[in-house]
């Protein structure tokens, strides 16, 4: 799509579109507002791809106030991956995301991301002075632990060892 110098599109606090201007420059409704819809895929991308601190914290804020599995799988996801300098601090930073009462999906993918991202920031220095690492691997192991219990079997069992040529 084509911006002729004739017409400007005015970003602002509101969008302000009128079709009967558009449709005098010859320019179709649909097509401007797919435009929008990939600028805004392509600056949240590039959010993610900065990976700098002050990037992350708007990725977090965003993701903060979105629900939809598809926005969140597009920003969490990689978004462990590309953090420049993974430090406690922004783990610490980005803990508000691990709040409860989501839906399982996405709950599920931001345990997954911030477990990675505490990986990456426990790394070299193993968390041993806020104690970071201990905290999580206690938390979500009493966690799984809560949910699956291992029942135990009364009977023996036997384990046969079969070749297989």
């Amino acid at each position: 799509m084509k911006l002729n110098s004739k017409y400007k599109l005015k970003m602002g606090k509101k969008l302000c579109i009128q079709t009967n201007d558009m449709k005098s420059h010859g320019m179709n409704v649909k097509y401007l507002f797919r435009f929008i819809f990939f600028c805004s895929k392509l600056f949240l991308d590039s959010l993610v791809v900065a990976g700098t601190g002050p990037s992350v914290l708007l990725v977090r804020d965003i993701a903060q106030e979105t629900e939809n599995t598809v926005w969140l799988a597009r920003l969490i996801a990689p978004l462990p991956h590309y953090v420049r300098n993974p430090t406690e601090k922004l783990v610490q930073e980005m803990e508000p995301l691990m709040k409860s009462g989501m839906p399982k999906h996405n709950e599920r993918m931001i345990k997954f991301a911030f477990a990675t991202l505490v990986h990456r920031a426990c790394a070299k220095t193993g968390c041993a002075q806020s104690g970071l690492l201990d905290k999580y691997v206690n938390k979500w192991s009493q966690e799984y632990d809560s949910k699956f219990t291992i029942a135990c079997i009364p009977q023996q069992l036997t384990v046969s060892y079969g070749v297989i040529f």
